[in-house]
């Protein structure tokens, strides 16, 4: 895949990053384009495929911390309906 595509465009690496960074953390990263496959985040020089690698992550991360939210979730709704009988 060429970088130039619009799936792996700078702009939404830099806004995919953004967008799952801040359902991870609660807060906006300091996320810029700097040029030749270069990214700085909160004041550090990433490289364009470890950002694809680190957005790869935070999506897993999420998922995982969905499904313990889900599980734990199950688990109170269950409690509440034994304490009902």
């Amino acid at each position: 895949m060429s970088v130039d595509s619009d799936a792996t465009s700078p702009q939404t690496i830099v806004d995919r990053y953004s967008y799952v960074y801040k359902i991870m953390y609660g807060r906006e990263p300091t996320t810029r384009y700097v040029g030749n496959q270069w990214f700085q985040v909160n004041g550090e020089m990433v490289h364009y495929r470890t950002m694809i690698e680190q957005i790869d992550q935070l999506h897993a991360l999420a998922r995982r911390k969905r499904m313990q939210n889900n599980s734990k979730g199950m688990v109170r709704r269950l409690i509440d309906k034994l304490r009902l009988l």
